[in-house]
C-alpha cells in the first residue's frame, strides 16, 4: 500500500492510528492518505483524517478522535455530547459518512458513470469508521453496548492498533466489495484517477478513425487508457514541504505537470499565500496556465472556475515587453535598470542567454538588502537552465520557511556542464553552513529530494536512444557524459545488470536495462519497439526538407493525423539559415494546402502549438513541449561543433519532444555515422551494452558528490541497523515492523548517528 501524508499530524491520536495502519497494511495493495482534501460539503472543502482505497475492500474513511471515555458524556443518535473537550457536541460517524458519500458520488459520476452499476450505485463499496485510540473496547461495551447507533464494526479501539487487530476489524466489517477489482483493470485505474486529481490530465476523446492501423488509430487506443499519476508523482503534487525541495527526473517524467499540480494544490489549500511558478522557455507559458487552471478546478471540486491570479503568478524568469517576468518585476521593486536579452548579452560579453541572465540576477543581488520577502512559495521549472544567481534571487524573495521547489533534469541542460549541488546553488550562511540542505525529511514524512522514475511521454525506445546518444555511450570516441555508479543509474529508472559493486570500473562491459514499468507507453506494444524511430539521410538540405514536407502530407492524409500533432525541430541554431529553412518548409507545406506556424515569427514565442497547424521551431523553443510526431532535421550539426556535450544535450532534448513517432534526418556522411550509433543503441530491446569510460576523459560527470554522499549515508545506516538487530540475540530484523524500521533509519540519517555511539555505554 502507498502511504501519503499531505501535512504534519495535528495530534498524537492521528499519528498513532496512521502508524498502526502503515504497520498492519504495508503489504496490501492500494493507497492510504492522511489529510487529503478530496471532499466538498455545503461549500466547505473538508479533509478526512484518513482515506484508504483498496481493490478488494473498497473505500474506507477513518475519522480519528483523540478523546478518552470520560470525555464522552452521552450519545444520542449520531450526536456525541462531550465534556472537557474542544466542542460540546460532535458527530464523528456522520462526518466520516459525509466524506464517504461525497467521494462515492464523485467516483460514480466520472466518465459518464463508468464506475456505476446497473442499479445506479457506485461499484466501489464504502465504509466509515471512527477511531478512538485512547478508548478500549471492553470499557466502551460496558458503557455503550446497548447503543444501536454505534455498533462495534463502526469503531476502532485502542486494542485494534496492536498486532493484526485493525486489519481483522476492517476485513470483517459487514460491507464488502461485491466485485473486487484487478489492479490493472480500467475500473481500478479510474478510481485512482478520480481520487488523485488525474482528471486534469485526461486526453480529449479523438474522433473515430477510418483505418484500424493508422497512427491516429493507435493514438486513439493510447488516449482511451485512463491516465493516473503514479504514487511518486502524486506525493510530489500534494505534499507541501516546510522548506526547500528538489524534484528530479528525466524528460517526460512529468515534472512540469506535477509542479503545476503542486502549485494548484497549494493555492487551493492556502488561498492567502502568494505563489510564483517560474520557468525558462517562453513557449511553456500557455501550457502551465492551462494545467494550473484545470488542477485548481479539480482540487476545489468545481468551486473555483479560475485561480486567483492576484495570488498565483505565472512568470517567465526574465520577462520583456510581451510577457512580465520575475526578474523584471524585482528590478521595478528595487528601482534599478532592467536589462533585456539583447542588452544583457552585450553588457556581459556573452552569446549565452543563460550566462547573461545569471549576470543580470547577480547585479540585482547587489541590492540584497532592498529585496523584500514577499512570496510564500516559488516553484522553478526547467531549473537546470538557470545559474545560481536566479536561485539566490528567488530565495531572497521568499518568506520563511523559504519554500523554494525546483524541477531539475541535468541531461536537458543545453548550456551548462557543471551539475550544481544545493550548496553551490544557494551558498552558505554567515557561519559557513549551507543555506539549503537536501538531507533528511520534513515533518509529515515529506522528502526534501524527490526523484520521478517513470517516463510517460516518450516510448521506451525513444528515451533509451535519446539518453544513450546524449551521453555518447556508443560513440566511436567514447562517452562524453557519464554516471559512474549503479545508484545513479537507478535514480533515473535503469537497472545495471550483472554488476556487484556500486562503482563502475573503467573498461568493464556493462548492460543497462530499462524496465517497461519505468517507460509504460502503450505504443511500444501496439507498433513494435523498432517501428517508432526512423532515419533518413540526404545529399543536401533542400532534398531533406522536401522529403519532410512529403512525409508530413502522408502522415496527414494516410495516417489520419491532424497538422497540430506534428512538430519540425531544427538543429542548426544559426538564425539566418534557420529562417531560410523555416520559410522553405512553410511555403512547401502551404503548397500542399497544409497550414504551419513558425514559433516566434507567425506566433508569439509564448505559444508552441496552434490549432490546425504544423509547428516549425528550434530546439530551444521546443524544450518542455511535445507532439505526437516529431521530425528532427539537420542532425549532422551534432557532429560539427567542438562543444560535443552541448550538442549531444540538444539532440537529447529534441528527440524527447515526441510522445509517439520520431523521425531523424540529416545530410552527408556525418549523419550516417550518427544514425549507425543510434541503431547500435537499439539493437537489443530495452537494453544497451557499452564499455565503461575512463572518468578522467569524461567531459561531464552526471553523478554529483551530493547524491553519492546521500546514498552512502543511507546504505551505511541500513547496514548499521541490520547489524544492531543481529547483535541482539532476542531480536530478528524481520520482526521489527516496517514503519519502525523506516523511522529508525530516518533517525539515523537525520541525526548522523554512528553505530558505535548507539552501542556505547554512555
Amino acid at each position: 500500500m502507498e502511504f501519503i501524508s499531505t501535512k504534519n499530524f495535528d495530534s498524537e491520536a492521528e499519528k498513532n492510528v496512521w502508524n498502526a495502519i502503515k504497520r498492519q497494511f504495508n503489504e496490501q495493495p492500494g493507497y492510504c492518505w492522511h489529510r487529503y482534501p478530496i471532499t466538498r460539503y455545503s461549500g466547505l472543502r473538508l479533509e478526512p483524517d484518513i482515506i484508504i482505497i483498496h481493490p478488494e475492500w473498497g473505500l474506507i474513511i477513518i475519522e480519528v478522535k483523540g478523546c478518552y471515555l470520560e470525555n464522552i458524556e452521552a450519545i444520542e443518535g449520531h450526536t456525541w455530547y462531550m465534556q472537557d473537550w474542544y466542542k460540546d457536541e460532535i458527530e464523528p460517524y456522520d462526518q466520516a459518512e459525509k466524506h464517504m458519500w461525497a467521494i462515492l458520488d464523485r467516483l460514480k459520476q466520472f466518465k459518464h458513470g463508468f464506475l456505476r452499476n446497473e442499479q445506479g450505485n457506485c461499484k466501489i463499496a464504502g465504509k466509515a469508521f471512527v477511531a478512538l485510540p485512547y478508548v478500549s473496547e471492553p470499557l466502551w461495551k460496558k458503557r455503550f453496548q446497548d447503543h444501536l447507533s454505534a455498533p462495534k464494526w463502526e469503531l476502532i479501539f485502542s486494542g485494534d492498533l496492536e498486532d493484526e487487530q485493525l486489519y481483522q476489524r476492517i476485513i470483517n466489517s459487514p460491507i464488502k466489495q461485491k466485485y473486487p477489482f484487478q489492479e490493472d483493470s480500467e475500473e481500478w485505474k479510474t478510481a485512482i484517477a478520480v481520487i488523485t486529481g488525474s482528471q486534469g490530465i485526461q486526453s480529449k476523446k479523438r474522433r473515430p478513425t477510418k483505418k484500424q492501423d493508422s497512427k491516429a488509430a493507435f493514438l486513439r487506443k493510447v488516449e482511451e487508457k485512463i491516465k493516473t499519476f503514479d504514487s511518486q508523482q502524486h506525493k510530489v503534487a500534494v505534499q507541501t514541504p516546510a522548506g526547500p525541495q528538489r524534484i528530479r527526473g528525466l524528460a517526460g517524467t512529468g515534472k512540469t505537470v506535477v509542479l503545476a499540480q503542486k502549485a494548484a494544490y497549494m493555492h487551493v489549500q492556502n488561498p492567502d499565500w502568494s505563489i510564483v511558478y517560474t520557468f525558462y522557455s517562453r513557449s511553456l507559458y500557455e501550457q502551465i496556465i492551462n494545467y494550473i487552471t484545470r488542477f485548481v478546478q479539480e482540487f476545489s471540486r468545481g468551486e473555483l472556475e479560475q485561480p486567483n491570479w492576484d495570488k498565483i503568478h505565472i512568470l517567465h524568469a526574465w520577462g520583456g515587453s510581451e510577457q512580465s517576468g520575475l526578474y523584471q518585476q524585482v528590478t521595478a521593486i528595487v528601482n534599478t535598470d532592467f536589462r533585456n536579452f539583447k542588452n544583457a548579452k552585450s553588457y556581459f560579453g556573452t552569446s549565452s542567454g543563460r550566462f547573461a541572465f545569471n549576470g543580470c540576477c547577480g547585479e540585482l543581488l547587489e541590492h540584497e538588502n532592498e529585496i523584500p520577502e514577499i512570496f510564500d512559495a516559488i516553484l522553478i521549472d526547467e531549473a537546470q537552465d538557470f545559474g545560481e544567481n536566479y536561485f539566490r534571487l528567488c530565495y531572497e524573495l521568499l518568506k520563511q520557511p523559504k519554500r523554494i521547489i525546483w524541477g531539475y533534469d541535468e541531461v536537458q541542460s543545453l548550456e551548462e556542464l557543471d551539475i550544481p549541488t544545493a550548496e553551490s546553488l544557494f551558498g552558505k550562511d554567515i557561519d559557513g553552513n549551507p543555506l539549503v540542505s537536501l538531507d533528511g525529511v520534513y515533518p509529515g514524512e515529506i522528502e526534501k529530494d524527490m526523484i520521478l522514475y517513470h517516463c510517460y511521454r516518450n516510448p521506451r525506445p525513444v528515451l533509451i536512444a535519446a539518453h544513450a546518444f546524449g551521453l555518447g555511450l556508443r560513440r566511436r570516441g567514447g562517452a562524453v557524459q557519464f554516471i559512474n555508479t549503479v545508484g545513479g543509474w537507478q535514480d533515473i529508472g535503469y537497472e545495471v545488470e550483472q554488476v556487484n559493486s556500486n562503482e563502475l570500473i573503467t573498461g568493464q562491459e556493462i548492460t543497462l536495462y530499462r524496465p517497461k514499468s519505468n517507460s509504460p507507453h502503450l505504443l511500444e506494444e501496439l507498433v513494435g519497439y523498432h517501428n517508432l524511430i526512423q532515419y533518413q539521410n540526404f545529399e543536401n538540405r533542400q532534398q531533406e526538407l522536401k522529403w519532410i514536407i512529403n512525409d508530413i502530407e502522408k502522415n496527414i492524409k494516410e495516417e489520419e493525423l491532424k497538422p497540430d500533432e506534428i512538430a519540425i525541430i531544427a538543429l542548426d541554431s544559426r538564425k539566418k539559415i534557420a529562417e531560410q529553412e523555416y520559410e522553405y518548409l512553410y511555403k512547401g507545406l502551404e503548397n500542399k494546402k497544409i497550414q504551419s506556424v513558425r514559433i516566434g515569427t507567425d506566433t508569439s514565442a509564448d505559444i508552441f502549438r496552434s490549432q490546425g497547424c504544423v509547428t516549425i521551431t528550434s530546439v530551444f523553443r521546443a524544450k518542455g513541449n511535445e507532439a505526437s510526431v516529431v521530425y528532427v532535421y539537420g542532425f549532422e550539426n551534432i557532429a560539427k561543433s567542438s562543444d560535443i556535450v552541448k550538442q549531444r544535450n540538444i539532440a537529447f532534448t529534441a528527440m524527447t519532444r515526441t510522445k509517439g513517432w520520431l523521425t531523424i534526418t540529416g545530410v552527408g556522411e556525418e549523419s550516417k555515422l550518427l544514425f549507425r550509433e543510434i541503431q547500435g543503441i537499439l539493437e537489443e530491446i530495452g537494453r544497451v551494452k557499452f564499455i565503461v569510460p575512463d572518468m578522467n576523459k569524461i567531459q561531464r560527470n552526471l553523478e554529483t558528490y551530493e547524491n553519492q554522499r546521500r546514498r552512502k549515508r543511507t546504505h551505511k545506516a541500513q547496514k548499521s541497523l541490520v547489524q544492531l538487530l543481529k547483535d541482539r540475540a532476542d531480536v530478528n530484523p524481520e520482526d521489527l515492523p516496517l514503519d519502525q524500521r523506516k523511522k529508525l533509519l530516518k533517525w539515523l540519517l537525520s541525526n548522523n548517528k554512528d553505530i558505535d555511539d548507539l552501542l556505547s555505554d554512555k
